[in-house]
């Protein structure tokens, strides 16, 4: 994957971002686009739910579909070209019937993602903000998760960087965790892939190569938000086709040990996050000849 990205900020992420969650105390019953419409410019210009957004119609710029900016903070230099674009943000997302958070990011931690990976309405009106611009984005449930119109404050932090830059921002990400977490701190595996590893407990069985099956026990989390990407996951793999951090430093340990391994986006399970994983090596089945 060809990363393009330019950092405003060195601050950071990486979720999911946008999250759903249904239960903001209310049953969500389907409306007319205009009937949308309605409530997303009462709930912005009237202060219905106490959030006290200072608005007026003037303020609300139409997009696609339904969906409204209003800029806060105009940003510096170009828009978000495209979809596939990644993007740097932090956000606080509200229920428009009640005002309630339902999801945001914590301050100095934004989250990266792949734009094409999120709701219609957030492909729709990050392309109409600048790296460094801060806005109210509300989109309505057609638009969003079919469950209710959102509101969105999102400050534009970033957006793409080229694969050298991505990968010195992500290593940046894992040095910072090693140094708030100095007994965990792992050992690079090579010069070039960013990945490391720490030997938690050694084995006392064989060590695998590419060419045979593992079993392992692995967990993982955001080295940056904490949050769980795997939880407790047991399974028999192919060495040769799992993600590369796991075909790099699986090989350095031996069956019955525990280890630690760091591993950039790029270069983990799940495309998007930096993960630190828990992993045991329990059984190593080598390929029958």
């Amino acid at each position: 994957m060809k990363y393009t990205y330019i950092l405003t900020a060195l601050l950071l992420l990486g979720i999911w971002a946008c999250k759903k969650d249904d239960d903001d105390g209310t049953s969500y019953v389907p409306q007319t686009p205009e009937q949308d419409d309605a409530d997303i410019i009462l709930y912005a210009t009237n202060d219905t739910v106490g959030l006290d957004l200072g608005l007026t119609e003037e303020d609300l710029i139409p997009l696609d579909d339904g969906v409204y900016i209003s800029h806060i903070e105009e940003g510096i230099g170009d828009k978000v070209a495209n979809d596939t674009t990644d993007i740097l943000v932090h956000y606080a997302g509200y229920y428009i019937t009640s005002g309630t958070s339902f999801d945001n990011t914590q301050p100095n931690q934004p989250r990266l993602f792949s734009l094409e990976g999120n709701i219609a309405g957030w492909r729709i009106a990050l392309k109409e903000m600048k790296r460094g611009g801060k806005a109210h984005i509300f989109i309505p449930s057609r638009q969003a998760y079919s469950d209710g119109n959102r509101h969105f404050t999102v400050t534009l932090d970033g957006f793409t960087l080229d694969t050298d830059e991505r990968d010195n921002y992500e290593n940046g990400l894992i040095q910072d965790y090693f140094s708030n977490n100095p007994d965990e701190v792992g050992t690079a595996i090579t010069d070039t892939a960013n990945v490391y590893y720490k030997e938690v407990m050694e084995g006392l069985g064989s060590m695998p190569s590419l060419t045979d099956s593992v079993e392992i026990s692995f967990s993982g989390i955001n080295v940056v938000t904490m949050e769980e990407r795997h939880s407790g996951e047991n399974g028999k793999y192919l060495l040769s086709e799992m993600s590369d951090c796991f075909k790099l430093a699986l090989p350095l340990m031996k069956e019955g040990g525990e280890a630690l391994i760091y591993a950039p986006s790029d270069r983990n399970t799940t495309d998007v996050d930096v993960l630190k994983y828990s992993v045991t090596l329990n059984a190593v089945i080598p390929v029958e000849e």
